[in-house]
């Protein structure tokens, strides 16, 4: 019996140190993760925007820049920074400081498509990066039928977020008329999220709405 125990708690000692040594190649692994997609001077911003542009802007002047580096890269920031980068990636001037010229926006906006699916690959649940993909898409093609499937699925994943349904009210309001499905039900839950979370903006919302329609009734006059 003694030895029998003795047995049992050699192997109770062998699997702690298994578990022990797969705890740390996993830490290792994760550690390598984040050591690649940060450099030293990135110390000198703070996690977000800010820093995801510098980023960008060092790795595709250097040409090394690619969809699973962008990946990584959004796939480890925190998530109160992740939401801030998403709001930032949604306003057009955000890409200018980091090009020189409409081809070279085209084709990193190309690559940040291919980096923001491969990053929506291991979290498919992240509405705001579904949002940006579309964003980004039209700004490349257009508002075609892949940034509506974008869209679609930035409804599906985020259907209360308050801050996502803020920008996709703006957002929808610019591409709204080259919609294929109205998602008439998505963009009112969206409106009266709004309403209740940022009554301020939707007062602005609703006055930029009312300006609209004047301006398209006077031009159907003329």
């Amino acid at each position: 019996m003694k030895r029998a125990r003795g047995g049992a708690g050699l192997f109770g000692l062998v699997l702690c140190l298994c578990i022990g040594l797969a705890a740390f190649a996993l830490g290792l692994k994760a550690v390598a993760g984040i050591s690649a997609a940060y450099e030293p001077g990135d110390i000198l911003y703070d996690e977000g925007p800010d820093l995801f542009q510098a980023w960008l802007k060092r790795h595709h002047a250097a040409g090394d820049l690619h969809a699973g580096a962008i990946a990584r890269r959004i796939l480890v920031m925190p998530i109160s920074s992740r939401r801030a980068t998403v709001n930032a990636m949604m306003r057009p001037g955000y890409w200018s400081p980091i090009v020189k010229s409409e081809t070279e926006r085209r084709a990193l906006l190309g690559t940040v498509e291919d980096g923001l699916v491969e990053a929506l690959a291991t979290a498919p649940a992240a509405g705001g990066l579904w949002l940006v993909a579309s964003k980004v898409r039209s700004l490349t093609s257009g508002f075609d039928s892949q940034a509506e499937a974008y869209l679609k699925a930035s409804y599906l994943t985020a259907p209360r977020e308050g801050d996502i349904a803020r920008l996709r009210l703006v957002y929808v309001g610019a591409v709204g008329p080259l919609m294929r499905a109205t998602m008439d039900g998505d963009r009112q839950r969206d409106r009266e999220t709004v309403r209740e979370l940022y009554p301020a903006f939707d007062k602005k919302y609703q006055e930029w709405l009312d300006t609209s329609r004047r301006a398209g009734i006077d031009e159907l006059r003329r």
